[in-house]
């Protein structure tokens, strides 16, 4: 019983973080002006996943006493529960729109001026920076790294839990 509460527990924080990065995942314009425009997401790849910073899966199984079957199936779920489907308008005027798994945002961004950091919504509580790892006439790449805690375990101790993934978008 205590285990499947865990286990609750661990994909309402994916969810949650899975969550924080739809609300947050838009782009921004860069002096070239190839992010002015309409993207759709086309994939979403979890790049790492930590637990107190010990690998997901090492966690999983040394922490909370899983076989690697159910470590393996858990971290599939969580994945799959972070996968995204939806598109991100990214105005001249440094605003955007987006629309992901159904959920209408606005808000504002910029780019670095070297051209590799988007940060969306600055100076806000939903702050948040992205590297652009590619962007071209027709695809855009970026990594997102997100940083939460919970006590999944209800013994008292905060976890800490660092996502990195990165989504790919495909100029409209």
């Amino acid at each position: 019983m205590k285990k499947s509460i865990q286990i609750s527990k661990l994909f309402l924080i994916v969810g949650l973080i899975a969550t924080m990065f739809i609300s947050c995942d838009k782009d921004d314009d860069d002096s070239v002006g190839s992010i002015i425009g309409k993207w759709n997401v086309t994939s979403t790849t979890i790049e790492s996943v930590e637990i107190n910073n010990v690998d997901v899966m090492d966690y999983l199984i040394d922490s909370m006493g899983l076989n690697q079957i159910a470590a393996d199936l858990l971290y599939t779920t969580m994945a799959n529960s972070m996968k995204m489907t939806g598109s991100v308008a990214m105005m001249e005027n440094g605003t955007y729109t987006s629309n992901f798994d159904g959920e209408v945002d606005n808000g504002t961004w910029e780019m670095n001026s070297a051209g590799n950091l988007l940060i969306l919504d600055k100076g806000t509580d939903d702050e948040m920076e992205m590297d652009i790892i590619s962007l071209t006439s027709g695809q855009l790449i970026l990594s997102i790294n997100q940083y939460d805690e919970e006590d999944i375990d209800e013994d008292g101790d905060y976890e800490s839990f660092n996502i990195t993934m990165s989504i790919t978008f495909a100029k409209e």
